[in-house]
């Protein structure tokens, strides 16, 4: 018997424990609970990373396919597979068969995204977990070479000082990860200084935050863990809550449904969370067309539906070099291509070998060892033991460099961009353990600053959440959940506390004449506390004026030409000017408040056309610990990202784990997701205390699964 699983679901929570006689059990009991209670979901993420969307939903999804067949992650997980350790092939063998029978009970419960589609979803393979691995691993490192065409297009504008003006030396919101003494120092009179964070704008919403805090600052004396993921606020959810015990393994927290490991959360002795690193793991590259002749020609055969019937669709070729390597069929200099270089590209099967030894980890010791053993480019991770100790690990094969990468994009020859770059060793990553300070936070910012000994990328996101989070943990001396949940929640829009006086002082002149409307908005933004609460009326102003004036640069420059004096008063009164006609102030005749303006609605993954979702009204700003991060659609802000699940863990004996999700756990109905109550604990930070570790004896099994 290849499935035997004991569930209890509880109903308050939403949440479904499974034990099972082994862990190879345990494994198939997760993948039966993701194939079960987010059939749909499982099979589109699977579908995103072999390039297979446009076959059940249509010609939309054609170009995004074919984007996914040249990057190639169904093919390499294939090919990566056989190489894996055959106790870990065994662990996705098990994964896999629990999928398939969880997705044989969905069909039979009846799944309305298939329905609608008219499809069932093929049986897993081991391998489409490694496909999908890969997928989540690049989308959440491409920021590194994305950053490039950015800088490229700054130099262009801004000239020679581009490197300076947009970096993030000097500037009092930089926060590093790692302080003085935790990590390697370069030589003497080498400094990366005009090479720190340039404060990317791509996916400038998504980020996370996680944060540890050892015995010595907690009121109970035990240690205790933070993680709050930003991601796109969709439905179903990015992640799966669940619990799942068997031999070694017991483990409670959030999974993503297609991956065998629980990414955030929590076992017996340990919990661990994390959070995008950003570290230099990816570069794209300029590349001569006589350079290319040579490159691998490919022609990706894409299914297409059209109507009741599917049809085959080969677009325009693509290549790819000796290598692997896509070229990317982007804008690029006359005679030149674009080539990428990722260094998950590279990976081998030994490269997975502490995957899941992550969820089995005993110790920090032994959890340093096993994301030290685990190299998918590239996650920040945080940790704490019931001993009171607490970690940081940098994970993912990262480029070892102790010069920094050249600013913009580089014309480069195709034997420098195919070739393997050498990877830092984990005793070069940046790392700590048990740090004097009893914290470390993370919040996609730098790991070390400008003196450390290897550059390690300039795609992190400036300092300002890092920043929040270090005060209120060191405001407290001693922490418990209300006051960690109280940072996690914070709405503090940091970056105000730094822009407000020098957008003010750029408007408020003997010489300039404000209109009735700009002295009130002048006014309210002088009283404002810097909170993006729902009854905010300072919050539209700000961001608006913010988001008009950063238009072609980020908050690094906009802060040092703020300070700098003529012209740029002009640009910031008419920013301001803009600004307030965007809100429609004279219109409306009032100054609306936050919550008017700023709401999410958690579309559909397949958008807003297909399944219905109304607005509620949401606190937070893009700056603040707890993010409102949001597009401006015209007369409002849609709330697009924010904290996608989180997790709180006391490390007592046993650990006390508290979580809440931005939606519905189990995705069994259509509804509208923002009427439902998940959203409104999600919205409140109203954490739930999980049972765990589960009394099988106190409780009444609802279902037994055996196959």
């Amino acid at each position: 018997t290849k499935l035997h699983c004991e569930l209890y679901e509880e109903k308050d929570f939403s949440l479904t424990h499974a034990r099972a006689k082994d862990e190879l059990g345990a494994l198939a009991c997760l993948g039966y609970l993701h194939g079960r209670d987010r059939a749909w979901q499982t099979d589109h993420l699977r579908r995103i990373a072999l390039g297979q969307r446009s076959e059940v939903y249509g010609s939309d999804w054609v170009r995004s396919d074919f984007g996914v067949r040249l990057m190639g992650f169904g093919e390499r997980a294939e090919a990566l597979y056989p190489t894996l350790l055959k106790s870990d092939q065994a662990r996705f063998e098990a994964y896999s068969e629990g999928i398939t029978q969880g997705f044989k009970e969905a069909l039979k419960r009846g799944v309305y995204e298939f329905k609608t589609f008219g499809y069932e979803p093929a049986p897993w393979k081991p391998w489409h977990s490694i496909a999908l691995l890969l997928l989540q691993a690049y989308d959440q490192t491409k920021k590194n070479y994305e950053i490039q065409t950015e800088e490229r297009e700054r130099s262009e504008r801004f000239g020679p000082q581009a490197e300076k003006l947009f970096g993030e030396k000097g500037l009092p919101w930089n926060v590093t990860i790692l302080k003085s003494g935790e990590y390697p120092l370069g030589e003497p009179g080498v400094s990366f200084a005009n090479y720190e964070s340039a404060g990317a704008k791509f996916n400038e919403g998504l980020g996370s935050n996680n944060w540890v805090i050892a015995s010595l600052r907690s009121q109970s004396g035990k240690a205790w863990l933070a993680n709050d993921p930003h991601l796109t606020l969709k439905h179903p959810p990015f992640w799966y809550f669940t619990h799942v015990e068997g031999g070694e393994l017991n483990v409670i927290g959030a999974s993503i449904p297609g991956v065998p490991v629980i990414p955030s959360g929590s076992n017996e002795k340990v919990s661990w969370g994390l959070t995008n690193s950003y570290l230099n793991v990816a570069e794209i590259s300029q590349v001569s067309d006589e350079d290319l002749k040579l490159a691998e020609v490919i022609r990706p055969l894409i299914w297409v539906k059209l109507g009741p019937v599917k049809l085959p669709f080969i677009f325009k070729t693509f290549e790819r070099t000796k290598r692997g390597l896509p070229v990317m069929p982007l804008e690029s200099d006359p005679g030149t291509q674009r080539v990428i270089y990722w260094s998950g590209f590279d990976l081998k099967g030994e490269d997975f070998k502490g995957f899941f030894d992550i969820q089995k980890a005993q110790s920090i010791s032994q959890m340093d060892q096993a994301l030290s053993d685990f190299r998918l480019p590239s996650w920040n991770y945080v940790f704490a033991d019931q001993t009171g100790k607490i970690g940081f690990r940098a994970v993912g094969k990262v480029v070892r460099s102790v010069q920094p990468k050249t600013y913009g994009i580089m014309t480069r020859s195709l034997a420098e961009v195919e070739k393997e770059r050498p990877a830092l060793t984990p005793i070069e990553m940046p790392h700590v353990m048990n740090p004097p300070r009893g914290y470390v936070a993370t919040a996609n910012n730098l790991q070390w600053p400008s003196d450390g000994k290897y550059f390690i990328g300039r795609a992190q996101s400036t300092g300002f959440r890092a920043l929040r989070i270090e005060e209120l943990i060191l405001k407290t001396p001693k922490h418990d959940l209300n006051t960690l949940k109280a940072i996690q929640c914070d709405v503090q829009a940091v970056d105000a506390r730094f822009f407000v006086p020098r957008l003010l002082a750029s408007v408020v002149k003997p010489n300039i004449k404000l209109s009735q409307w700009q002295q009130k908005a002048v006014t309210l933004l002088s009283k404002w506390d810097f909170n993006a609460g729902a009854d905010c009326e300072a919050c539209p102003i700000y961001r608006r004026w913010m988001e008009n004036l950063l238009e072609g640069m980020n908050e690094n420059a906009l802060f040092r030409l703020l300070g700098s004096g003529g012209e740029m008063e002009k640009i910031a009164l008419a920013g301001l000017t803009l600004s307030l006609k965007d809100l429609g102030v004279e219109k409306e005749g009032r100054f609306l408040k936050w919550g008017e303006l700023h709401r999410a609605t958690f579309p559909h993954l397949l958008g807003k056309k297909y399944f219905r979702a109304s607005a509620l009204a949401t606190p937070g700003d893009k700056q603040s610990v707890n993010p409102g991060s949001a597009d401006w659609e015209g007369d409002h802000w849609d709330h697009t990202s924010g904290a996608s699940q989180r997790l709180l863990v006391e490390m007592s004996q046993p650990p006390k784990v508290y979580m809440v999700l931005g939606g519905t756990n189990l995705d069994r109905e259509t509804r509208d997701p923002a009427q439902g109550s998940d959203y409104r604990k999600w919205k409140n930070c109203e954490l739930t205390e999980m049972k765990f570790p589960l009394d099988w004896t106190k409780i009444r099994v609802t279902e037994v699964v055996e196959r």
